[in-house]
C-alpha cells in the first residue's frame, strides 16, 4: 500500500505501509515508517534554508541510515542529514532540515 512517485531509493531502503514518498532521493539504509509522507508541501518555491541553490525544485533529499518515525510528515527541499532518527508524528516544513548531533543543519 506505500506509494514511491518520482523518486530515487538507493539499497536497502525500506517504505513501510501507507508511506508515500514524492520527488525525493533517499540513500543507502533509509527506513521509512508506516504512513509517512515525503514530499507533502503546498509550496514547492520555499527554498532550502541552508542550501538555496541547490534545493529549490521541490526535491526532499534523505540521507544514509536515516530512520524516519512512523506518520511523519516531510514537506518539499527538505533535508534529513544521514542517520537522523525521525519521532513518530514528527513534521517537517517546506524549506526545513533535520539535523541530529553529529549534523549541521
Amino acid at each position: 500500500g506505500a506509494v514511491v512517485r518520482d523518486s530515487v531509493l538507493f539499497e536497502d531502503c525500506v517504505v513501510g505501509e501507507r508511506a508515500r514518498v514524492d520527488l525525493c532521493i533517499c540513500d543507502k539504509r533509509v527506513r521509512i515508517g508506516q504512513g509517512t509522507v515525503i514530499g507533502e508541501g503546498g509550496d514547492p518555491d520555499t527554498v532550502n534554508t541552508t542550501h538555496p541553490d541547490h534545493l529549490y525544485t521541490g526535491i526532499t533529499l534523505v540521507g544514509k541510515g536515516a530512520r524516519l518515525g512512523d506518520n511523519m510528515i516531510i514537506g518539499r527541499n527538505c533535508i534529513v542529514y544521514p542517520g537522523v532518527e525521525g519521532a513518530a508524528g514528527q513534521r517537517l516544513d517546506d524549506g526545513k532540515n533535520l539535523a541530529g548531533p553529529d549534523n549541521q543543519g
